[in-house]
């Protein structure tokens, strides 16, 4: 049995019309979906539940979260308006892996993996492309001078 599960609806809605700030097209269509999650302890607790909305640019086909409460309250906004309710979505995974990178990153031979994979999942966002190049760079200085002094380290 579990100790945590999830009760997931999804709720697809009407297409709209965007300006996408992930590509740059002007008057896309767009789909909206909300996704309702409530996770549950041990199938009899329920934990607060997570509402979101993410909306799929039909041109580029990245996912943009909306921070809109529901469904109708997008179709009252203009493509204008919209626009500045629209970030691009940044996994949860991607940015556990930037923040596990930038505290391990004195590790060698760990670091540097969770720097990668962390900037390979986030480099669409600006703030998160940042902290992940941070990480990548920290982590490979560290590799490069633990390498280093491996190398030189004189044979016994």
């Amino acid at each position: 049995m579990p100790v945590i599960s999830a009760q997931r609806n999804i709720t697809p809605g009407q297409p709209l019309e965007i300006d996408c700030p992930a590509c740059g097209a002007r008057q896309v269509q767009a789909v909206p979906t909300l996704y309702e999650e409530r996770p549950v302890l041990l199938r009899l607790v329920p934990l607060p539940a997570s509402r979101h909305i993410f909306i799929r640019c039909s041109t580029c086909a990245r996912d943009l979260l909306a921070q809109a409460r529901d469904l109708e309250e997008l179709y009252d906004l203009s493509p204008q308006e919209l626009l500045g309710q629209l970030q691009p979505y940044v996994s949860g995974v991607g940015r556990f892996l930037v923040v596990a990178a930038l505290v391990l990153f004195w590790l060698p031979f760990v670091a540097p993996l969770l720097a990668i994979g962390g900037f390979m999942m986030t480099r669409r966002h600006r703030g998160w492309r940042r902290a992940a190049i941070v990480a990548v760079v920290l982590t490979f200085l560290v590799a490069g001078a633990v390498a280093t002094l491996l190398l030189l380290a004189p044979n016994p």
